[in-house]
């Protein structure tokens, strides 16, 4: 049930499709009041033009036994009848009811069917009876002819004029009295082809309200050829019989929708049937899955096609003249989009230009009809004349929209509205049309594609009253940082606004600082990377070079930043991220100015010395045990380090077992593990020669975790030289080279120096050794005679003769021509 002012609102929108004249009656209320129960309390108030259509209905009502004895339900039955006893035809319609339809039955099969009807012109003045049987032999000989549409008029049902309420009684007493015969769908089957067939049935079934639903589902079913008499009167029928009873809007848009077919039907009941609210959801809904209906919708001579555009712009006007927030503007907007994008119809110029006005309104403050409307603006910038076209007022109210989103940025404004509108700008500013159809696509939720040519007017406005490349830069630079950045975390990022503004070097351009911002947000990334930090750090390195025609450039991230960054633990998984991404912004640094400066007029801003100490081995070997954590950042980080540190790889033999497990366990073969508060005890041991309880404590560190040995670095060195300084037993020393072994596959070239110092007892540099592998031989003697040792320093020898040959056959490929 709905209220008295929207069914005559909807029975006017039928009428708008039948041409039948607005009934004075309501029918929808007092079907209303029968189906809910309360007929009998509201009788009164309703008037006897209100009543009349259901009079059969309540005249059978009236002749009901009463199972009820008390004297209530007999009051009940004596206000009904006298209510009907001010109707003139009441006598009539209750001998038509009391009427023995057997009886009928039995006559008509004695006689032909042509003696069984009323002649012309008597129906009027028939008998009650005679009335029924003529009403029941026309019944049944529609019932043989509904194969034939064009064999069906009005005057082979009657031949004459006749009361619809004496028909409806008639129909409704043989329905009643003998439903085995007369069956409620084959009747309205059957008289679908008659002129009135549409009033006819609704009248019916508002007397049968048991079978409404049934019957609706019917018509539904029914399969007609769309340009026949029965289809169009279908149409007609069940707009009506929805504009009584509301509750069969939705089941019916269903099942109609699910079939694919009757797009036209469909279409008219969304336009007819329903409110503003409602027809926004379920078209939306049909659009946005792609339904054939939008196909349909494409041919605008079609009658429900131009009755859907009237109502269109009914909702529009509705919804520009009102006041306040609510979603249904956002919807609206949605549904614009779609029906330009999607269902591709074609706009006049007034409708072009309403659309344009409802999408550049002031008045609506909710974030999401912004965004919706900003982006079917740039989803259909058709709505906006071109140059030198007369309509001014379309052109002026996009203008005063974009101030006051502009003023409305910079006040209140919510994080995502703002993240929108700057994605918006920078894919504006960049003229990315792949970019700007994927965040547009994701705001309408329909596939959009966008034309540079049809877009340059909307995007002209936009850079010139919306925002400028400076005041773009500078929101983006202030921006706060996405706080323990992983891959876990969705959707548009302030990492994605600054890559696409340092792609473009508008940072660069306008002398705006962006290596503190980038330098913060390195700092909160964590595991799994992010692809976006990836394309950040890539974009960062590009924009700190020169180009051919651009020699403005970013500034790189401070050295200091960096060194910082690589204090402290080598396994540190809080810094294991930042130190990756730190190194590949060098590395990748370090590239770009190579490919783009043979010459070598552009300076490295870092110290090599400082890239080559850093734990070059372990990170490499973390990401290559670790694929999951680092898929976006493995291939791009590979191949740099490959290209300027491809001795630094790791080997076969350290590939062998899972560093990840190594680090992450404290799993022990035979003992306890050894603590970094025993190494102390472990170095008094070795220097007071007490050989056993030196080998026993070797041999702990021997079979702990990797971290431990790590942390352990400085004391393996200590232990180093003592094994170079005096005789150890071969267990303590081969024990220790295996340790040795295990920290020299992850650490810097550091921990080698220090080692080669260990064994030769001079200061001799990563750098001299890189340039002279032979220094190696100035070892002490002892480290040739004692296996293990001599197993050092030939591993130190093929790492600094890989090395320096990878150097040499860099500096060859890079040095200027002459």
């Amino acid at each position: 049930p709905y209220s008295d002012g929207k069914a005559r609102v909807l029975q006017q929108r039928v009428c708008r499709i039948d041409g039948d004249m607005a009934r004075e009656a309501n029918l929808a209320t007092v079907y209303a009041a029968i189906k809910d129960g309360s007929i009998i309390e509201k009788i009164d108030s309703f008037s006897s033009e209100d009543l009349q259509p259901f009079l059969p209905l309540l005249i059978f009502a009236s002749l009901s036994t009463c199972d009820d004895p008390s004297p209530e339900a007999f009051d009940v039955q004596d206000k009904l009848r006298s209510r009907l006893m001010g109707f003139v035809q009441c006598n009539t319609l209750v001998q038509m009811a009391d009427v023995d339809v057997s009886k009928v039955l039995s006559e008509l099969k004695s006689v032909s069917s042509e003696q069984g009807i009323t002649p012309k012109g008597s129906f009027k003045y028939a008998t009650p009876y005679d009335k029924v049987k003529t009403v029941a032999s026309a019944l049944l000989q529609l019932s043989a002819l509904s194969n034939n549409d064009s064999a069906i008029t009005d005057s082979s049902f009657f031949g004459c004029e006749y009361p619809i309420d004496e028909l409806v009684c008639a129909i409704l007493t043989c329905i009643r009295k003998y439903p085995t015969r007369f069956d409620i769908h084959l009747i309205v089957g059957s008289v679908l082809p008659l002129s009135n067939a549409p009033e006819l049935i609704t009248q019916l079934l508002c007397n049968m309200g048991e079978s409404m639903e049934s019957v609706v589902e019917y018509l539904i079913a029914a399969q007609f050829p769309e340009s026949s008499l029965s289809s169009k009167q279908r149409a007609a029928t069940l707009l009506k019989l929805m504009s009584v009873d509301r509750y069969l809007i939705n089941r019916s848009l269903v099942r109609i929708l699910g079939s694919h077919k009757n797009n036209a039907l469909a279409l008219s009941i969304m336009c007819i049937c329903l409110d503003d609210s409602e027809l926004l959801t379920w078209l939306l809904s049909a659009l946005l899955k792609h339904h054939p209906i939008a196909a349909f919708i494409r041919r605008p001579r079609r009658p429900a096609v131009k009755l859907l555009h009237e109502r269109i712009a009914e909702v529009v006007s509705s919804l520009s003249a009102r006041k306040g927030d609510s979603e249904e503007e956002a919807r609206l907007a949605q549904l614009l989009g779609a029906l330009r994008v999607v269902a591709n119809v074609q706009l006049s110029v007034d409708e072009s230009r309403s659309w344009a006005l409802f999408l550049t309104r002031t008045e609506c403050k909710d974030e999401r009809y912004i965004c919706m409307a900003l982006s079917v603006l740039v989803a259909c910038p058709q709505l906006i004349p071109a140059y030198g076209e007369s309509d001014r007022e379309v052109e002026e109210s996009v203008v005063a929209f974009f101030d006051w989103l502009k003023t409305r940025l910079s006040s209140d404004c919510s994080p995502s509205l703002q993240q929108f509108f700057l994605l918006l700008s920078i894919h504006l500013h960049a003229n990315q049309t792949t970019q700007l159809s994927k965040l547009i696509s994701n705001v309408l939720y329909f596939k959009v594609k966008l034309d540079t040519n049809l877009l340059s007017r909307f995007r002209n406005l936009f850079l010139r009253y919306a925002m400028t490349e400076r005041e773009l830069a500078q929101q983006v630079s202030s921006l706060p940082v996405t706080g323990t950045l992983t891959i876990a975390h969705k959707g548009f990022l302030p990492a994605h606004c600054v890559a696409q503004l340092l792609t473009a070097r508008s940072f660069a351009k306008h002398s705006i600082p962006i290596h503190e911002w980038l330098a913060s947000q390195i700092v909160e990334c964590r595991c799994p990377v992010h692809p976006a930090v990836v394309e950040l750090i890539g974009a960062y390195a590009s924009s700190c070079v020169p180009e051919d025609t651009n020699l403005i450039i970013n500034e790189p991230l401070s050295e200091k930043f960096i060194e910082d960054l690589f204090i402290g633990d080598i396994v540190d998984e809080v810094l294991l991220v930042p130190r990756l991404l730190s190194f590949f912004f060098m590395l990748s640094l370090r590239s770009r100015i190579e490919k783009s400066d043979p010459s070598n007029s552009i300076t490295y801003p870092y110290n090599l010395k400082i890239e080559s100490r850093m734990p070059i081995r372990y990170m490499i070997s973390v990401i290559s045990s670790r694929p999951d954590d680092f898929q976006a950042l493995r291939s791009p980080l590979l191949r740099v380090a490959a290209h300027f540190y491809v001795y630094m790889l790791p080997d076969a033999n350290f590939l062998l077992y899972d560093l990840n497990v190594d680090l992450s366990t404290r799993s022990e073969k035979s003992t306890a593990p050894l603590r970094e508060s025993g190494m102390e005890h472990l170095l008094e041991s070795v220097c007071a020669e007490s050989t056993a309880e030196g080998v026993h404590h070797v041999k702990r560190l021997e079979w702990s975790s990797l971290r431990t040995q790590l942390r352990s670095r400085e004391y393996v060195l200590n232990a180093m030289r003592l094994a170079v300084k005096q005789q150890m037993s071969d267990p303590f020393i081969t024990s220790l080279t295996h340790v040795w072994n295990r920290i020299e596959n992850v650490e810097s070239v550091t921990f080698l120096e220090e080692t080669i110092t260990a064994l030769s007892g001079e200061k001799i540099t990563h750098e001299m050794l890189c340039e002279q592998p032979l220094l190696l031989c100035r070892c002490k003697d002892i480290v040739f005679k004692s296996g293990p040792l001599f197993s050092c320093f030939l591993r130190l020898l093929s790492f600094y003769e890989s090395a320096g040959r990878s150097i040499l056959a860099h500096k060859l490929q890079t040095a200027p021509l002459s």
